[in-house]
This record gives structure tokens, C-alpha cells and sequence, in this order.
């Protein structure tokens, strides 16, 4: 009894860390059980991307305050349609429409601008003035890259044969490292998803990994402080070298993303046409305010010159693009005249910058749109 006793007592100190160790694995399990059939339900991040697909919110408005930026709406109304886009619904006889649908991120999506003021929009309306059968949508998706626009382009746009298929690119490239890890993984079998594939906690976690991404690489939403006190930062000549030098092979990628975009466009019957991203940094001093945008810190180490500089490599592949494939391109990083005016933040457009934007793509759009006419 006394030695049976003994055994009891050495072995139920095993036995009740085995127990713990059970019911800590059963609680994480369940939580996970549960977070996953919350996410399922309620989609509480408005997450556009799982795995492979593109989900579009259909008519629904989204309204949220702004307290920051300048030159953009306190209340912010952001309306989405039928097919989940900005703009008027398809109508009955798109086809006999000239169709123009706007593809890009952040800067083609304008988030901060409300209904009717983002550059798509405007576009629509200065077109409409002398072609009233134009039907115009904007498919701008914050934060989407080059592959973002593919999966968009096949699954949502190029089903509605668009005429003319606008691509404002560049701007989320930079940077990119990741971009060729998910390059691959998405260029798998797209009938082919595993179970962690299809998990809503999967598909958030991802899309914190992106949103994390963009923040760093500096091509989030946030104003900048342009005044005489504004921050400045000098860099060596030999680290803005090795900065260029190590983005040229992300360039390179990019250049062979977008030539496939275009040419994907174009066995659509649609008429691609490119468009150069401007920036506020293309500008060395803001006329506004006089500030040296060249040495305003961006990034942890960098400057503005060097963003400049970055910026100007991927501008000239899709001038190189266009020139290749014989494509309408829309020169607006050369053709802007950029000020704290127009932009809130490095790239994003204020209410004064998406007119800008507008009317500089109505006048180089109209000499093709007139031949689509004819």
C-alpha cells in the first residue's frame, strides 16, 4: 500500500502537466475555432484579398472622419457599386458604350476623397462634355501592385470588355521584396487551395502583412510637415548608390509584370494605356511652402531624393513599356507641376491634385478615344 501509494504520488504530477498542456492546446484550438467563424461571418477588416481571389464590396458606402489631411473631406463617403467598383453601375447597353475602367492602388482608388472627386470621376465628367456615351469606373485598389492588378483584371474587369483599360503603376512596386515569393505563389495552379489556403485568419494575417508593408515602404496615408521647421536629412552619395543598386532588380520584375499586364489587355480586344506615377518628391523644393523636399526624411535612413530617385527608375520602365509595345502612355510624373497643393503625402492626391490629374489625362486620352469613336 505504502509503495502503491508512492507510485500514485510520483506519476500524478505527469499526469496533471500532460492534462495542462491538453486543455492549453484545447483553449488555443478553440479560440482559433472561433475567431475563424467570426471572421467568416462578419468581416470586420473589409479584407479584399484571400489567397488567390479578389472580393469586391457591391453597393455599400463607406463613410469615415478625416482629422488630418489637408484639402480633403472631414467625412469622408466612399461608395462602391453593383460590381463593387467606384462610379455608375454597368448599364444595360454597356456595350454600345465606350467603357473606361482605371486600374491602380492607392493613388487610382483616391480612399480619402469622396464620391465625385477622385480623378476617375472628374475624368468621366470632362470626357462626358464631348462624348456622352463615355462610362467610366474606377477599379483602384489601395495597396494593390502589379499582380493585385492581374488577378483583378481577370476575375472583375476584363469580363465587361472595357475599351480602354487605364493603369496608373509604380508607386506600391517599390521596394518589394516580397514580391517575388508571392509572384510564385500565386502563379500556382489557382484550382489548387489547401485548407490553411481558405482560412479567414490566414487571409487577415496576410492582409496586415501587406498594410504593414506598404506603411513601411513609406506608400501609406499620412500628412507631412511642410514648414520652416520641417525635418531634413543629408545621406552619402555612396548609400543613395547602393539604395538605386538594389531596387534595379525589382524594376526589372516590375517592367515584366507590367508588359504582361498589357499584353493580357490586349488579347481582350481593350486598349491599354499607361500611366506614369508622380510624386510629390519629384519636386526638389515645394513652391508652396519653399521647403527642401530633397533632404525630408523618408523611410528610417533615406531622403527624398533618394525616393525620387527610385521612383523615376520605375516610371522610365513603363515609358519603356510603352514605347516597346507601341502603347498610349500619359507622361503625368513629367506633366504635373507638383506642390504641396497637390498631394497630402508623398503621393496621394488632395481634391486641387485630382483635378489636376483629370484634366492632364482627358486631354492625352482624347486623341485615342476620338479614333475609338471613328
Amino acid at each position: 500500500m505504502g509503495t502503491n501509494g508512492r507510485l500514485e504520488r510520483g506519476v500524478r504530477p505527469g499526469l496533471n502537466a500532460v492534462k495542462r498542456v491538453g486543455y492549453g492546446l484545447f483553449l488555443v484550438a478553440f479560440t482559433l475555432l472561433v475567431a475563424e467563424l467570426l471572421l467568416r461571418t462578419t468581416d470586420p477588416f473589409g479584407i479584399r484579398i484571400r489567397g488567390d481571389r479578389i472580393t469586391l464590396d457591391a453597393k455599400v458606402v463607406h463613410t469615415f472622419r478625416n482629422e488630418q489631411l489637408p484639402d480633403v473631406d472631414s467625412l469622408v463617403h466612399l461608395g462602391r457599386n453593383a460590381i463593387g467598383f467606384r462610379g455608375p453601375d454597368p448599364p444595360a447597353d454597356l456595350s454600345t458604350r465606350l467603357s473606361i475602367v482605371a486600374v491602380g492602388g492607392s493613388t487610382t482608388e483616391c480612399m480619402y476623397l469622396s464620391d465625385g472627386q477622385d480623378w476617375p470621376s472628374l475624368l468621366a465628367k470632362l470626357l462626358a462634355a464631348d462624348m456622352p456615351q463615355v462610362w467610366v469606373n474606377n477599379a483602384g485598389l489601395d495597396g494593390h501592385s502589379t499582380f493585385g492588378h492581374r488577378i483583378l483584371l481577370e476575375d472583375h474587369i476584363l469580363p465587361l470588355k472595357p475599351d480602354v483599360v487605364l493603369l496608373l503603376v509604380g508607386a506600391n512596386e517599390l521596394g518589394r521584396r516580397d514580391i517575388g515569393r508571392f509572384d510564385r505563389y500565386q502563379l500556382r495552379d489557382r484550382s489548387i487551395r489547401g485548407i490553411f489556403g481558405e482560412m479567414e485568419l490566414v487571409h487577415s494575417f496576410q492582409a496586415w502583412r501587406m498594410a504593414r508593408a506598404a506603411k513601411e515602404q513609406g506608400v501609406g496615408h499620412g500628412s507631412i510637415s511642410l514648414n520652416v521647421d520641417a525635418p531634413r536629412r543629408e545621406i552619402p552619395h555612396e548609400q543613395l548608390v547602393l539604395e538605386l543598386d538594389a531596387e534595379r532588380p525589382l524594376v526589372e520584375a516590375y517592367k515584366e509584370r507590367l508588359t504582361g499586364l498589357v499584353k493580357l489587355i490586349q488579347a481582350n480586344g481593350s486598349l491599354p494605356v499607361l500611366m506614369t506615377q508622380p510624386s510629390l518628391f519629384t519636386a526638389a523644393f515645394d513652391p508652396v511652402t519653399g521647403v527642401d523636399l530633397s533632404r525630408y526624411p523618408w523611410q528610417e535612413h533615406s531622403n527624398g531624393a533618394a525616393l525620387a530617385a527610385k521612383l523615376a527608375m520605375y516610371n522610365e520602365s513603363t515609358l519603356q513599356v510603352g514605347r516597346e509595345l507601341q502603347l498610349p502612355v500619359i507622361d503625368l510624373a513629367a506633366t504635373m507641376k507638383v506642390s504641396s497643393r497637390e498631394f497630402y503625402d508623398a503621393f496621394h492626391f488632395t481634391r486641387t491634385g485630382s483635378r489636376v490629374v483629370s484634366a492632364l489625362v482627358a486631354e492625352g486620352l482624347r486623341p485615342y478615344l476620338a479614333d475609338l469613336l471613328d
